[in-house]
């Protein structure tokens, strides 16, 4: 066991030794794609949604709990001066009960699909209740491939179709109030960077981490060069996911750098959203993230308690339901 475990370790090094070498390389040959960015003393109002999830199979039903919050905070030269919550600081969480016939393959949409109707819900009534300068979405703000039904029950495309609204309504509602819609996503596994600059295909976030220096951003590049190309680009509008930039920001030197993603007509934007991100991201270095997405996280995470209550009262419920149909059915005339 300990030589396997001695093989492991030495793989990883090499394959790490390589990266590193590859990644300088890389930058050297493309020294215009890494920006210097100059932090800006934090002053506005910052928004953040995120949504957490809690699933099981109860009696035939796929039981799902999903709870979202919204968070604002407002800074004034740089010093954080209020804290505000949307619908409130610990909202109760809503329960989907789904009786549809389901294959094995559309059980995560499902998941996925029920957590996005309510966190995107929640982003859109967020932006129309709320003054904000920037909305941070905790995680990527378009749909995903995976996210998408692969055929299956009608009640699943509905819901599908009926997200896609939702993210419709939420870019709409971001450039109708002049906010700035961004997401980031902290533990991104693609590799779009590397597709675009013809890198090795490495995960962007494990090569970027030599490339980059601490506070280095990279330049903005398409979210995808053809959208019509991918199905739920095509089905949310390539008209919108033409318009969102992905960039990456290196906040310390004791975490990778972060991916970034954002809608605008001008990719510049980019810049501005960093130099916001860099300073209030440097707060832990081993873990880089914004304090407003962060407390979004937290506020909006369920606990393995939240299902088991309501479990417990559907048991309470239908155990006296069961028994009163029990006694009817007893009395009747055979």
């Amino acid at each position: 066991m300990i030589e396997e475990v001695e093989r492991i370790a030495q793989r990883i090094l090499s394959r790490e030794t390589q990266r590193r070498e590859e990644a300088l390389a890389l930058r050297r040959q493309n020294p215009d794609f890494f920006l210097k960015i100059n932090p800006v003393v934090p002053s506005g109002r910052f928004g953040a949604v995120d949504g957490g999830l809690l699933a099981y199979e109860y009696m035939g039903f796929e039981l799902i709990a999903v709870r979202a919050v919204g968070v604002r905070y407002t800074y004034g030269a740089g010093h954080l001066a209020s804290v505000d919550y949307y619908p409130s600081p610990s909202p109760p969480p809503r329960f989907f009960p789904y009786d549809m016939p389901l294959e094995e393959e559309n059980v995560g949409p499902l998941r996925s699909l029920t957590r996005l109707l309510v966190e995107i819900g929640t982003a859109v009534d967020f932006l129309r209740n709320t003054d904000l300068d920037m909305l941070f979405l905790d995680g990527s703000i378009l749909p995903q491939l995976v996210d998408k039904p692969r055929g299956g029950d009608s009640e699943l495309k509905r819901l599908y179709r009926r997200v896609i609204d939702l993210y419709r309504q939420l870019f709409a509602t971001a450039k109708e109030r002049g906010v700035v819609l961004a997401g980031v996503v902290k533990d991104s596994k693609g590799s779009r960077l590397s597709t675009y600059l013809g890198a090795p295909p490495y995960r962007d976030a494990s090569w970027l981490h030599y490339a980059m220096e601490v506070g280095e951003m990279t330049r903005p590049i398409p979210y995808a060069d053809k959208p019509e190309d991918q199905a739920t680009l095509k089905d949310l509008g390539t008209d919108l996911a033409a318009h969102v930039w992905v960039f990456f920001l290196k906040a310390s030197d004791l975490d990778r750098p972060f991916r970034v993603e954002f809608y605008s007509e001008d990719p510049r934007l980019g810049e501005r959203i960093a130099e916001v991100l860099l300073p209030l991201s440097q707060v832990n270095r081993m873990y880089t993230i914004p304090p407003f997405l962060l407390e979004a996280d937290i506020r909006a995470r369920l606990v393995k308690q939240s299902l088991s209550y309501y479990k417990e009262l559907l048991d309470r419920r239908l155990g006296a339901m069961y028994n009163f149909f029990r006694m009817r059915g007893a009395n009747k005339p055979f």
